[in-house]
């Protein structure tokens, strides 16, 4: 009897609450985008390990800029194996080195105008050690002016 490994992934997005409520004036974020994976068998016995969307999968935007920005990430998980490491990075005008999306808010990137970002996810630390199931983690983005 063959046993199938199927490893579903979820990475959804949401602007944090605090930015839903802020003035029409205000700056504000908007993101575009979701990345579902599924890891089968055949790229668990390949050995591979780490994954990553495709370059237009995911875009931020930031609109009623009126001076400097900065955008903070974090993860809330629904379901997710603690071998998995979520990253990120700013693929879209001056590329941005890749973080790790953690629990708590962290600094993304900066900025002074509006604009649209495109923004690559790097899924590690899949491997047989994780048990089949679907995992998933929801993106927070927030914005606020300097």
């Amino acid at each position: 009897m063959k046993t199938a490994f199927i490893l579903a992934v979820s990475v959804a997005w949401m602007v944090s609450e605090a930015e839903a409520w802020r003035s029409a004036e205000a700056v504000s974020i908007a993101v575009a985008g979701e990345w579902h994976l599924n890891i089968g068998q055949s790229e668990m016995v390949a050995g591979k390990s780490n994954f990553k969307s495709a370059s237009d999968q995911i875009r931020l935007r930031i609109t009623g800029s009126k001076g400097r920005w900065k955008v903070y990430v974090r993860k809330r998980d629904t379901n997710w194996h603690s071998n998995f490491v979520l990253k990120m990075r700013k693929i879209s005008g001056q590329s941005k080195p890749v973080i790790t999306v953690e629990d708590t808010d962290r600094e993304f990137f900066s900025g002074e105008r509006d604009g649209n970002f495109d923004l690559e996810i790097v899924l590690e630390g899949v491997s047989v050690a994780v048990p089949p199931d679907t995992y998933s983690t929801t993106v927070i983005y927030t914005v606020t002016e300097e």
